[in-house]
Order: C-alpha cells, then sequence, then structure tokens
C-alpha cells in the first residue's frame, strides 16, 4: 500500500491525458490498461486475472446470488480496472500533479487499489508481479461487494493470503492460498527472510500485537482504537507480519472458516473483538501456534503437524509424569506444570523414523542423530520448552530458545509455565516422520 493519497492517484490516472495513451487490454471481468510492452505473458494477463477472480470471488462472497450479481455487473457494466505502469519517468501531467500535493513517484513502488479499481507498478520477475496483482485484486474484489477490506490487519493478511497460486497439475484450474514450497516457487519473496528479522528485533512480537499494527508511512489507515495503543511499524515490518498472520489463519483448519467468513462482517463495529470471540476456545491454541509458527518459519511450513495436540498415553505417578511423544507432530503439550526456579529432570527412550530421503529410512533416539542438523542441533533430538498456557501477549516467545533434552536432562525454568516437547526436525519436514517415543519428567 502506497503513501500517496489513493484518491487523488485515482483522479489523476483516470482524468489525466497520460491515461488515454495506455493500451487496454479487455479481460471478461478485468480490464488491464498498461504503457508495458505487450509482450507473450502480459497479453496473458487479462485471462489470467478473471480466471483468479472467480477463485477469488468464491472465498470472499460466499452467497452464491451475490456472487452472481457481482460477476454480471463486472461482465456487463463496470469491470474492474488494473493499471500496470512501468518503472519509468511517469508522464508529465502524472509528475506535475504528484508534486502539486507533495508527491514523487517513489511512493507508488508496488500496488494499491482503491473504489475497485487497482495499479501495479511494474516487477523485474514476472512470478512476484502477478502475486501483486492477486493481492490487489482482493481488495478491489472487497471494495465493490461490502465497501472496504475491513481493519488494517485484517485487509492485508486477506490480501497476502489469496496473493500465492498456483495451478492443479493438469495446468486446468488456479489453486489460491497455502505457504509457499521453497524460495524457487515466488523468485523475489522476501516475506519470510524480512519475518525472520523482526522476530529477532521483536521477540515478544505475539498474534494479538499484529491486530493493532498500523503502518507509519500509511497514515489514513488506522488499527481499531477498541484494540488499545497502536504498534505504529513501517510498511517494511508491518507488511511480513500481516503476511505472517494470514498464512496462519488461512492454512490452519483451526482458523480457515473463521476466517474467510468474516470477510462478509467487515462494516460490523468491532471488528477484532467479534472476530477473537468467534474463534471462541482456539483463541489460545492460535496465540500458541502462532510463537511456533514464527520462531521456525520456513518455507513449506506444516501447520497441520503444529497442532499443539494432548501428549498421548498420559501417565501421572507419584514419581513424575510418563507420555508419548509422536514422532511426526511438532510442539507437544505435556501438561506438566513447572513454577519459576523449579527443575525438572527428563528420560526419554524408543527409536523412530526421522527421515526418508530418496526412500532410504533414517532412524533416531532422543539423542537425534549427525547425519544432519536442524537449527544447530542433532536431527530428531528431544527438545523442551517452557510456555505460558495460553500464549499470553507481552511475553518472550518461548520457541526461540528451547532447551536440548536428549535421552537424559534436564530444565530450569525461568518463569511459571507448561513444559512442551518435540523431536528437533523442519515444521516442513514431518511428513516423513514415523513412530515415537516415551518421555518421563519427574516431580
Amino acid at each position: 500500500m502506497p503513501k500517496i493519497s489513493l484518491l487523488i492517484l485515482t483522479l489523476l490516472l483516470i482524468a489525466s491525458p497520460a491515461h488515454a495513451e495506455l493500451a487496454v487490454l479487455p479481460g471478461k471481468y478485468v480490464s488491464l490498461h498498461t504503457n508495458v510492452p505487450q509482450s507473450k505473458e502480459i497479453l496473458a494477463l487479462p485471462a489470467f486475472l478473471d480466471l483468479a477472480l472467480v477463485e477469488q470471488a468464491k472465498i470472499l462472497v460466499p452467497d452464491m446470488t451475490q456472487r452472481t450479481a457481482l460477476l454480471n455487473r463486472l461482465a456487463t457494466q463496470e469491470k474492474i480496472r488494473a493499471v500496470l505502469l512501468d518503472n519509468k519517468e511517469p508522464p508529465a501531467e502524472v509528475l506535475k500533479q504528484l508534486a502539486k500535493h507533495g508527491y514523487t513517484p517513489k511512493d507508488f513502488t508496488d500496488g494499491f487499489a482503491v473504489r475497485g479499481n487497482y495499479w501495479v507498478r511494474r516487477q523485474p520477475l514476472f512470478r512476484f508481479m502477478q502475486g501483486i496483482f492477486l493481492h490487489e485484486q482482493v481488495h478491489a474484489i472487497m471494495q465493490r461487494t461490502y465497501g472496504h477490506s475491513g481493519p488494517v490487519w485484517y485487509s492485508e493478511a486477506l490480501a497476502e493470503s489469496l496473493s500465492r497460486f498456483r495451478f492443479s497439475a493438469d495446468g486446468k484450474k488456479l489453486l489460491l492460498g497455502g505457504m509457499p514450497y521453497s524460495k524457487k516457487e515466488i523468485p523475489g519473496f522476501s516475506r519470510i527472510k524480512n519475518l525472520q528479522r523482526i522476530v529477532k528485533e521483536r521477540p515478544t512480537i505475539a498474534l494479538d500485537d499484529v491486530f493493532r499494527v498500523e503502518m507509519a508511512d500509511v497514515p489514513e489507515r488506522k488499527a481499531e482504537p477498541s484494540l488499545g495503543n497502536a504498534l505504529v511499524l513501517s510498511q517494511e515490518d508491518a507488511y511480513p507480519l500481516y503476511w505472517a498472520l494470514g498464512m496462519l489463519l488461512s492454512c490452519d483448519p483451526n482458523y480457515a472458516n473463521a476466517f474467510f467468513s468474516a470477510a462478509t462482517e467487515v462494516n460490523k463495529p468491532d471488528f477484532t473483538i467479534r472476530f477473537r470471540k468467534a474463534l471462541g476456545e482456539k483463541l489460545p491454541l492460535a496465540r500458541m501456534q502462532w510463537f511456533a509458527f514464527v520462531a521456525a518459519i520456513d518455507y513449506g511450513y506444516d501447520f497441520t503437524s503444529e497442532q499443539f495436540a494432548p501428549a498421548k498415553q498420559k501417565r501421572p505417578t507419584e514419581q513424575g509424569t510418563f507420555f508419548t511423544l509422536d514422532a511426526a507432530s511438532g510442539w507437544t503439550n505435556s501438561g506438566v506444570s513447572i513454577r519459576a526456579g523449579q527443575t525438572k529432570q527428563i528420560f526419554a527412550r524408543g527409536r523412530f523414523q526421522i527421515a526418508k530421503p530418496q526412500g532410504v529410512v533414517w532412524e533416531a533416539e532422543p539423542n537425534g542423530i549427525t547425519l544432519r542438523y536442524f537449527r544447530g542441533r542433532p536431527l530428531g533430538e528431544l527438545l523442551v520448552a517452557v510456555g505460558p498456557p495460553d500464549g499470553t501477549t507481552g511475553k518472550k516467545n518461548p520457541f526461540l530458545k528451547v532447551s536440548p533434552a536428549g535421552k537424559k536432562g534436564s530444565i530450569t525454568s525461568q518463569q511459571d509455565g507448561v513444559l512442551y516437547f518435540r523431536l528437533n526436525d523442519s515444521p516442513a519436514q514431518l511428513g516423513d516422520n514415523a513412530g515415537s517415543v516415551e518421555v518421563f519428567v519427574g516431580k
């Protein structure tokens, strides 16, 4: 979202003589206006945007009657106008008008949407640019349907969640959403790298904090006053957080329905308070999953394995607690409480499958194996962390610094909390794990 006044630039691009010089490539629902040379990729953009719009509308406008009416209006009355501008100096008339209002072309670098149309600046990497188109198109659909996109966190998290795309194996269906699988999928994508930096700089950043984020360089977009003091960040820091929130809420089956259904509620007061109430008993889980996600963010992150499920076969005794830890699961809630200053002894045993590269099974025990390391520790090593039971805002992310336990270890806690365990592995590579270990935590 740019710094400049969106309404001013909208009027300039529509009314100025420069706008008439743009080539028009009409689609069924989206009309592309551009001064970019018409390569094969550019010529195919209107059809791509039409296809994406239909899929996006299925999610954003779930009522079939309302969605059909929207598509009919776009097809027969007023298409969404998508303007693609090159990176050269804008026409003189646009420069003159921008300068009159104290702006420069540098204020418009990626894209923005206003009043149901959107603008994109040409990017060096076409695949990356397609994602910007889809991001802004979400805003345009929301504006055409509901008048706006909701509070800033929801507006941007929603657009981020529906800007990633891929085609089905047969190439006939466009699929939206999900975590990027690898760096090669979206060349130029920097959200993960920037999020890793932000989490190091702000280790207490919690789920509820992101609801309060607003951008210093876009002062007209405010966080909801009912949430308390806003957390004011630059666009460079705000967008990775919006993206991460969108990934968690859209990719995890616990929250996806509530997240996308909220699109129809953007005109109701206290939107975020209502949304948190809609999550209900799942809100504490979401807070803990946020901490785990941003602490170990990586391409291909598997949300379905990071569910903080209660430990299996839990057996309390006079000496302590036994439980079973699944090798294919992420962080597991042992249910064992620990007090500040208290030390707990930990013992573990068992063999399990920790990887299967090229079909070759790698077995491990709780001390892990040194054939591969993850985050500086042996693959498969038993890890333990102390976390608050509800992911309370203001406390440092418990999964940024975890302790090795292995076959025999201990942990001394600096705070009251609950012990969480996992076997050391990338959250993107839990699918080839199998088996379990038995863990005992002494009193």
